[in-house]
């Protein structure tokens, strides 16, 4: 369960900013590490939201470099990797 919820996504950004950025890092270890040859140990996904509400997802591996902008690719790392509340914050 998520500890925040908002209306919209431009709703969780601060009075006076121009935009927010929301990141969760996830440890990709053990027997069910997902695609560990291309994340590594750790995966962070983005979610970069602008003052008109719009968003921007990027998919980064454990050297920081990112592995994917798409959401559908996050949606699916989602879905196929995790069972995890933090990541449905995010979505």
């Amino acid at each position: 369960m998520c500890a925040v919820h908002a209306g919209t996504a431009k709703h969780l950004i601060r009075n006076g900013a121009n935009g927010a950025k929301v990141a969760v890092t996830l440890w990709n270890t053990g027997q069910e590490a997902f695609r560990p040859q291309v994340y590594g140990d750790r995966i962070t996904i983005e979610r970069r939201i602008t003052g008109s509400g719009s968003s921007k997802y990027r998919v980064f591996n454990a050297q920081g470099r990112v592995v994917s902008e798409k959401r559908d690719d996050m949606q699916v790392l989602r879905a196929d990797a995790f069972v995890c509340g933090l990541v449905a914050c995010i979505t």
